[in-house]
């Protein structure tokens, strides 16, 4: 089964449509999200005119079969201080939420789509980065 985790980024591009990352998604056979990132994308929506009908698309996104929202455990939260550690001593810090969506990754062994090329320091995870063009 292939699967694929999520970031912010890769959400709200595929909401709107951006073909690199429609493939991505299309392509496997499940996709997931965490709270981190369902936040993230809703709070870009508190500020957009079209709110119902941005909650209504992610909504619709959500509802598909093959989509799931994967729980913050404590376990996550192991993970996510190694992670931040493992930053520290390199002395590359990446966002709080950042490492909540790293740290999900890791424990349940997902690829992480994702525009943002800061997790590419992470050798905890796979990291299939998008370049914003």
């Amino acid at each position: 089964m292939s699967a694929l985790l999520l970031d912010s980024c890769a959400v709200t591009n595929y909401l709107r449509g951006n073909e690199r990352i429609r493939r991505h998604v299309v392509t496997h056979n499940r996709i997931f999200l965490n709270p981190v990132v369902l936040a993230e994308v809703r709070n870009g929506f508190g500020s957009s005119r079209v709110r119902d009908r941005s909650d209504q698309i992610l909504g619709d996104f959500l509802a598909a079969h093959r989509v799931d929202v994967l729980p913050i455990t404590s376990e996550t939260s192991i993970r996510y201080s190694e992670l931040w550690y493992y930053l520290k001593r390199l002395g590359k810090p990446i966002p709080q939420n950042d490492l909540w969506i790293a740290a999900t990754a890791w424990e349940n062994g997902l690829t992480l789509l994702t525009l943002d090329d800061h997790f590419q320091v992470l050798p905890q995870i796979v990291v299939r980065h998008e370049p914003v063009d």
